[in-house]
């Protein structure tokens, strides 16, 4: 235990990658990586001491993360980025609320004229996974965003089959790292000289999307682009229902992002 609580510390006070201070969230983990299989071993019976339980962990303070104004992301897409496919997911991602693994996980099979199913999420180490809450959705998108998710898929250097993911990676079975969006991100951002840059991340455009759509849409409705779903709320509604929402859904972003795709040069 004694061992344990000493490399904790070490975590904490010590400069760790490129002489950089861990995250409290990223010492838990190593922590908890530490003392998960102590843990088996102890309720196995291949050790005799309990030498986890009395851990304790680093209170996790999290970052302020800042919501782009609307005119803000209507200066971001306007201008040329260094790299287009991170400017597309960036832009996905603001039109239909999705997540970073989401985005990653869609294949050309889930993009139909208009809309995305969103059937996976990617984890770095599991590949394709159920999203988050287990629960598949559809969001609908305008023709303009399609039109340029046809022209990202044109370019897959693996081919035009429909099981290709649609921003490919460094092989076919695995897509882009998410980490550069977030860096194209960051660096456009600067360059704009938009304030609170650096506290401006990729996930910012989901609460960016709920915020501005809550104005327009029925928080339940809403649910159904955003995926914060339950199952009783699944059960209240038909299937008609569900594509009545959809459509109320797609004009209320045609409404509030279409000026801002439409300033997108191809």
């Amino acid at each position: 235990r004694e061992d344990i609580k000493a490399v904790l510390n070490d975590l904490i006070l010590k400069p760790s990658y490129k002489n950089r201070m861990l995250s409290t969230e990223s010492v838990n983990q190593i922590v908890r990586a530490a003392t998960g299989p102590l843990k088996w071993a102890y309720k196995n019976g291949l050790t005799k001491r309990d030498c986890f339980s009395s851990i304790m962990y680093c209170r996790v303070t999290h970052k302020e993360r800042i919501i782009p104004t609307l005119e803000q992301a209507s200066l971001l897409f306007s201008t040329e980025w260094k790299k287009a496919d991170c400017r597309l997911a960036n832009l996905i991602s603001m039109c239909t609320g999705m997540r970073c693994g989401e985005v990653q996980a869609l294949r050309l099979c889930d993009i139909e004229k208009d809309r995305i199913l969103v059937r996976h999420n990617w984890a770095r180490m599991e590949g394709l996974k159920s999203p988050k809450n287990g629960l598949e959705r559809e969001i609908k998108i305008p023709p303009k965003l399609y039109e340029l998710i046809m022209m990202q898929a044109k370019q897959n250097p693996y081919g035009q089959s429909r099981e290709n993911f649609l921003f490919w990676g460094y092989k076919r079975e695995v897509p882009q790292q998410s980490h550069y969006w977030n860096d194209a991100l960051h660096l456009q951002l600067k360059l704009l000289n938009i304030p609170d840059w650096d506290k401006i991340t990729f996930h910012s455009w989901r609460h960016f999307f709920a915020a501005n759509m809550a104005d327009f849409v029925d928080g339940r409705k809403l649910s159904f682009a955003t995926g914060h779903k339950t199952q009783v709320m699944l059960e209240h509604y038909a299937r008609h229902q569900t594509e009545e929402a959809l459509s109320e859904i797609q004009s209320a972003c045609e409404k509030i992002f279409l000026p801002i795709i439409g300033e997108i040069r191809s």
